[in-house]
């Protein structure tokens, strides 16, 4: 029996890059190893960028005292556990979507996705913290600070017990502020009230909400443009989609800074910019940052604190 060459029997090349198998995006013509690279590279940026906006919430000095109990079932199935889940499901949705989906379709989830992921992580913050309600002995402490214990105020528990700071906890819309409980019993009664102010100025702001809602219209704008040039995943489409993701850091960095300028401003008005000014400079811990500390500091949403210092105090001058 004459066995036929593999050539006639196999698909040319042509076929298999237009053959639909459930694997490669349907839709694609010409579906080239240079297109599988150019959605590997947007793949792989945006996972990173969803880990980056996700790592200060699951992995902070914030992050809620583990019971000790890491290798048991029920450690895991904790509420404030079960949100580590959140990058990884939105990474494993962007890895289906760029793979079996063409341009104009995945290109959508991605900004959909990556829009849900910064809008959650308020959400996801406030889940992590293991906030209660002060103590008798906190209550004197804040009361003495001019707060009202009975507001909408709580003490959060730190993985690192010395750790000093002040959080807006829960949604866009409607929260409470949290503040340490190192920062209640250590902190002077001024610069514990001048943290309850700042975070009261972020939740009267509306800053969570301020900072989704820009990066919302930057990805939707950007997903817009890029669908209406480009049809296939080109080294140029892959070089503007790139862009347009690590563009998207650089204004949520830059709405940040401007966001805390704001909430010091407010804390100011309500205490006094010396307080504020004092705070911060308690915070900063004496302004010794390693090369380590600085390069974080240049892709941080907060700005240095000797910026912030000089901005508080111009306000008395």
């Amino acid at each position: 029996m004459t066995v036929p060459a593999l050539s006639a029997v196999l698909p040319s090349p042509a076929a298999w890059a237009t053959l639909d198998i459930g694997l490669a995006p349907t839709g694609v013509v010409g579906h080239t190893p240079t297109i599988w690279y150019g959605e590997a590279v947007v793949l792989a940026v945006a996972a990173v960028l969803i880990g980056l906006t996700a790592r200060d919430v699951l992995d902070g000095p914030d992050a809620a005292p583990s019971t000790g109990e890491i290798g048991h079932p029920r450690e895991w199935l904790r509420p404030e556990r079960l949100v580590d889940l959140v990058p990884v499901v939105a990474t494993l949705a962007l890895s289906v979507l760029v793979w079996t989906e063409p341009l104009d379709v995945w290109l959508w989830g991605v900004a959909v996705l990556f829009a849900g992921t910064l809008a959650l992580a308020p959400l996801v913050h406030g889940r992590r913290l293991a906030a209660r309600v002060p103590t008798e002995r906190e209550r004197r402490r804040l009361a003495a600070a001019g707060i009202d214990p009975d507001g909408s105020i709580r003490v959060v528990e730190t993985a690192r017990p010395t750790h000093r700071n002040g959080y807006s906890i829960g949604g866009p819309l409607s929260g409470a502020v949290g503040v340490s409980r190192a920062a209640v019993e250590t902190l002077p009664p001024a610069q514990l009230g001048a943290v309850v102010a700042h975070e009261r100025g972020h939740l009267a702001e509306r800053h969570a909400l301020v900072r989704s809602l820009v990066s919302a219209g930057w990805l939707f704008a950007g997903a817009a443009v890029i669908t209406a040039v480009f049809s296939v995943t080109t080294p140029a489409a892959t070089a503007a989609l790139a862009a347009w993701l690590l563009g998207e850091r650089a204004v949520a960095v830059l709405v940040g800074r401007a966001t805390e300028y704001r909430a010091d401003a407010y804390a100011a008005r309500h205490t006094s910019p010396a307080a504020v000014a004092d705070l911060l400079r308690t915070l900063d811990g004496g302004g010794h940052h390693s090369a380590a500390d600085r390069l974080r500091g240049l892709l941080s949403p907060h700005p240095s604190f000797d910026r912030r210092i000089d901005a508080v105090e111009s306000l008395s001058a």
